[in-house]
C-alpha cells in the first residue's frame, strides 16, 4: 500500500514536471524573437521604419513600439494593417534618438518580435524652411508640381499656372485634356504662358533641386534613401514627356474649340418627371442677346446662362413627355438630342452617346474612351428593317461584348478578333414587333460585370454612318465598308452601288486551317470577279473571273493548303451594265 502511494506520488510529480516543461515550451513558442529585417531611416520631422516578415508566418496583427533614448521601456506606437511593411513616426522631437521594435501575432495566436537587445534606431532632424514644408504631399509627382507652382508664382505672379499643372497628373488619362479638363474659358488666354511653363519644366536644374528635398520629404513619401534619386529621375522624365504631348495637343484643342458650336447639349440625366439636360455655352459671346431654347413638337423651354456662376454649364429640365429635344438659337437648328435612353449619358463633341462617368473630370468629352472593341460603322434601312453593324478593335481575350436592343440580345461577340486591328460585322433583320425609336447598346462584360460602352438611336440615323478615320468621329456616308477599314471608301468602294449591289460575307471559319467557305449575296445580276490576294496584293487564286452571275447567294470553298501562314484578302468585284464596278474586300487569317 505504501509502495503504491509512493508510485502515485512519483507519477504525479513527474506529470507536473512534464506539464511545466510543456508549458515553458508553449510560452517559448508564443513569445519568440525572429530574425526580422528592421530598418529605421532618419528624416526631417519624421522617422521611417521598414520591416520584413518571413513568408512562413501568416500575420494577424502588427504592433510598432518605440522608446526615446534613455527611456525605461518601449511604448506602443500603433497597430498597423497586417500587410503593411512600414510605419511613419511624425511625433518625434527634433534632435532626439528613438529606438523601435515590431511585434507580430500570427493567426494561431503565437507572438514574434524583433530584437529588444539590439533594437533599430534613428534620429529625428529639424525641418528646413518650415514655411514651405507641406505635409499633405504624398508622392514625388506632387512634390515636383508644388515646386513648379511655387517657382512660377514668384516669377509670374499674375498668371494662373495651376490648371495646366493639374493636366500633368498621372491620374488623368484623357487624350483630350485641354478640352475635357482645362477651363475652356481660359484656353485662348493661356497660350502666351506656355513658353514660361515649358522653361520651368525643362530647366536643367530641376532634378538637382527636387533631389535636395529628399531629407525633408523622403520619409513622408515612404521612399528609401537608395531609391530616391532613381524615382525622382523617373518622375521628372514622365512629367516632361507628358508636357511635350500637351504642347503638341494644344493647337489641335484650340482649333477644335474654335469650330465647335457656340452652345451644345453635352449630357442628360433622367430625373423624376423628366430629364435634366446639361448644356454648355462654348462661345457665349457669339450668341449674346439671342434666344436659346429647346423645342419638342410644339413645346419649348428657354435656356439662359447663369452669369452669377463661374461656369458656362447650365442645367435645364424638360418634361418626360419629350422623346427628343432640338437645341435652337433663334431660328437656327444646332443639335438634336434623344431622350429615350434610361441611363445618364454624355453626348461628346464627336457625336458619341456614352455613359456618364461620375468619377471623371468634368462632363465635356471630345469622344468615347478607346475600348478594345467599339462601334465603327452602322447601316440602317428602315423599310427592310435591315441593320448592319461593324465593330472595330484589338483583341481582349478577357471580355465578352454584347449588342442589345433594350434588353434583347442581338449579337454576342466572345473573343471575336485576332491580335491585330480587326473589323467584325453582322447583318440583322429587326423584328416587326420592335417599336421605334430603337436603342442599340454595346456592352462589355468582364468577370460577370456588364457595363455599357456606347449607345446608338436608329431612327435618328441616315442609311449609313461610319467613323472616318477609323475609330474617330462619326460621319454620314452613302456607302458601306462593313468588315474592313473605312479608308477603302475613297479608293476601292463605289458609293452608289456597294450598298445595293451585293453583300460579301466574312469567310467561315476565320482564322482557318485548310479550307474556308466564302459566300456573297448578289442583289442584282452582275458580271463578277472573285479572287484571293496576300497582304502585298499578289493574286493567289481566281475563284471567279468575268462570269455572269444571277442574283442570290453564291458559295465557294478556298483551300489554303500548301500556302504560307498569314493574312489573305478575298475581294469581290461586281459590275452592272455600264456602271463603274463595285469592289469589296475581307481579311482572312490562315493558320497552319
Amino acid at each position: 500500500m505504501v509502495q503504491s502511494i509512493k508510485n502515485i506520488l512519483i507519477f504525479g510529480i513527474l506529470q507536473c514536471f512534464l506539464f511545466a516543461l510543456d508549458n515553458d515550451r508553449l510560452i517559448e513558442i508564443k513569445k519568440s524573437t525572429i530574425d526580422m529585417d528592421l530598418v529605421v531611416y532618419d528624416g526631417r520631422g519624421s522617422l521611417l521604419i521598414f520591416w520584413s516578415v518571413p513568408d512562413s508566418i501568416v500575420v494577424d496583427e502588427i504592433r510598432v513600439f518605440s522608446k526615446e533614448f534613455g527611456g525605461e521601456k518601449f511604448e506602443l506606437l500603433s497597430i498597423v494593417p497586417n500587410d503593411q511593411p512600414n510605419y511613419l513616426d511624425l511625433d518625434c522631437a527634433p534632435g532626439k534618438r528613438y529606438f523601435y521594435k515590431v511585434e507580430i501575432t500570427d493567426i494561431y495566436g503565437r507572438i514574434y518580435g524583433s530584437s529588444s537587445d539590439t533594437p533599430a534606431f534613428g534620429t529625428c532632424r529639424d525641418i528646413q524652411e518650415s514655411k514651405s514644408f507641406d505635409e499633405t504631399i504624398t508622392s514625388i509627382h506632387q512634390l515636383v508640381i508644388a515646386h513648379l507652382q511655387r517657382e512660377l508664382n514668384l516669377i509670374y505672379p499674375y498668371t494662373n499656372f495651376r490648371p495646366a499643372l493639374e493636366l500633368l497628373s498621372p491620374m488623368i488619362t484623357s487624350n483630350h485634356k485641354w478640352i475635357e479638363v482645362f477651363p475652356l474659358n481660359q484656353l485662348n488666354a493661356f497660350e502666351p504662358a506656355i513658353p514660361f511653363l515649358d522653361d520651368a519644366i525643362q530647366d536643367s536644374r530641376l532634378i538637382e533641386t527636387i533631389n535636395s528635398y529628399g531629407d525633408t520629404y523622403r520619409n513622408l513619401i515612404y521612399v528609401k534613401p537608395s531609391d530616391w534619386t532613381t524615382l525622382v529621375n523617373e518622375t521628372i522624365s514622365s512629367i516632361r514627356e507628358e508636357w511635350s504631348n500637351l504642347i503638341r495637343q494644344y493647337d489641335e484643342a484650340l482649333n477644335l474649340f474654335h469650330v465647335v458650336a457656340p452652345v451644345r447639349i453635352v449630357g442628360c440625366k433622367p430625373v423624376k418627371n423628366g430629364y435634366d439636360l446639361k448644356i454648355y455655352f462654348f462661345h457665349p459671346e457669339q450668341i449674346e442677346n439671342k434666344d436659346v431654347y429647346l423645342i419638342s413638337n410644339e413645346e419649348f423651354v428657354n435656356v439662359e446662362v447663369n452669369e452669377e456662376r463661374n461656369s458656362n454649364l447650365v442645367t435645364v429640365h424638360v418634361p418626360d413627355s419629350w422623346n427628343n429635344a432640338d437645341l435652337m438659337v433663334e431660328d437656327v437648328f444646332i443639335q438634336n438630342f434623344p431622350l429615350i435612353i434610361g441611363d445618364a449619358i454624355v453626348c461628346t463633341i464627336e457625336g458619341d452617346l456614352i455613359p456618364m462617368d461620375s468619377t471623371s473630370h468634368g462632363i465635356i468629352k471630345v469622344g468615347r474612351k478607346k475600348f478594345s472593341l467599339g462601334f465603327n460603322e452602322i447601316t440602317w434601312n428602315p423599310f427592310s428593317r435591315k441593320l448592319g453593324l461593324e465593330l472595330m478593335g484589338e483583341a481582349d481575350m478577357d471580355e465578352v461584348y454584347t449588342i442589345k436592343n433594350n434588353e434583347m440580345i442581338l449579337w454576342e461577340i466572345s473573343n471575336p478578333i485576332g491580335f491585330y486591328k480587326e473589323y467584325v460585322d453582322s447583318t440583322l433583320i429587326l423584328n416587326e414587333k420592335v417599336s421605334f425609336p430603337v436603342i442599340i447598346t454595346l456592352e462589355s462584360m468582364f468577370k460577370n460585370i456588364s457595363k455599357p460602352i456606347e449607345y446608338i438611336v436608329l431612327d435618328s440615323l441616315p442609311f449609313a454612318i461610319s467613323r472616318l478615320p477609323d475609330g474617330k468621329s462619326w460621319h454620314y456616308s452613302n456607302s458601306q465598308t462593313l468588315g474592313s477599314s473605312n479608308h477603302l471608301s475613297d479608293s476601292r468602294i463605289n458609293e452608289e452601288f456597294v450598298p445595293e449591289l451585293f453583300i460579301l460575307y466574312q469567310n467561315y471559319p476565320n482564322p482557318f486551317n485548310g479550307q474556308t467557305k466564302i459566300s456573297f449575296d448578289l442583289l442584282q445580276d452582275a458580271i463578277v470577279n472573285l479572287y484571293i490576294t496576300d497582304a502585298t496584293g499578289r493574286i493567289h487564286d481566281k475563284l471567279v473571273e468575268e462570269e455572269y452571275k444571277g442574283s442570290g447567294i453564291h458559295n465557294y470553298v478556298w483551300d489554303g493548303n500548301g500556302r504560307s501562314t498569314g493574312i489573305y484578302f478575298v475581294t469581290l468585284v461586281a459590275k452592272v451594265n455600264d456602271a463603274p464596278p463595285a469592289i469589296f474586300s475581307r481579311k482572312m487569317i490562315y493558320l497552319k
